[in-house]
């Protein structure tokens, strides 16, 4: 049975009624082997997982936006590159490989980092991030998320001025987890020494840790994560962060 098709009229009133109204894809790339889309509209940049999907504005108040930019990077770069990352499923169907795209050799070196990044940003969306429900593994996967999230933002809190190094950066962050993870029913005054107390700890396992590697001819690359700021950027942190 052949389907009418939909009167000016009635396309206007769903234009109308529409929470979100996006224009269509100026360009695109589809990843098969990860189930992952990416769509350059015009004012919009969107990500269609295998399980949910995502709508960043390219224009926000701040600024340009910082995903929109970097999707839009990556699909440029995908499509560059379009015969380089061709694949076959097993029915002889060609899709394009993100796993293909960060092994071109030709990649420049911008060119690598942006899609490590993207990679990044794309296995964090599509991972359990979203994970709710009744049962014990989907309310455990959301107690986790939520202290790690809450974990993470007080990693940045009162950092010591100078480089901060990625070793002390995750040290900081698994001892907010290690804090969270013991539910604690405290007088909330002790709880900054209690925290303090931990990252003592936390420092000390990382270093006997690195001795450990060391023993058995190994090495552990400490790179900067965070450089020292300059007295204007510092003041400006201190100020976002009080």
């Amino acid at each position: 049975m052949e389907q009418k098709k939909a009167t000016r009229a009635q396309l206007q009133k769903k234009i109308d009624n529409a929470q979100i109204f996006i224009d269509k894809a100026q360009k695109s790339i589809y990843f098969g082997d990860i189930g992952t889309g990416i769509y350059i509209c015009k004012d919009d940049v969107i990500v269609r997982t295998n399980f949910h999907s995502h709508i960043w504005r390219k224009i926000i108040s701040s600024n340009f936006s910082f995903p929109c930019m970097f999707l839009e990077q990556l699909v440029d770069i995908a499509n560059g590159h379009i015969k380089d990352i061709e694949d076959k499923n097993p029915k002889g169907e060609i899709y394009y490989s993100f796993d293909k795209l960060k092994s071109i050799e030709t990649l420049t070196e911008e060119e690598h980092e942006i899609i490590i990044r993207v990679y990044m940003f794309l296995y964090s969306i599509n991972s359990t991030i979203f994970s709710i429900g009744y049962d014990d593994i989907s309310c455990s996967l959301l107690l986790m998320n939520y202290a790690f999230f809450r974990a993470k933002g007080q990693t940045f809190f009162d950092l010591k001025d100078g480089d901060i190094k990625q070793c002390d950066l995750y040290n900081r962050l698994i001892s907010y987890l290690r804090f969270m993870s013991l539910s604690l029913n405290n007088d909330k005054k002790i709880n900054k020494e209690i925290i303090d107390k931990i990252i003592d700890i936390e420092a000390e396992s990382c270093d006997t840790i690195k001795k450990f590697v060391e023993s058995k001819g190994g090495k552990m690359v400490d790179v900067i994560s965070i450089h020292k700021k300059n007295d204007d950027e510092a003041q400006a942190l201190n100020e976002l962060t009080h």
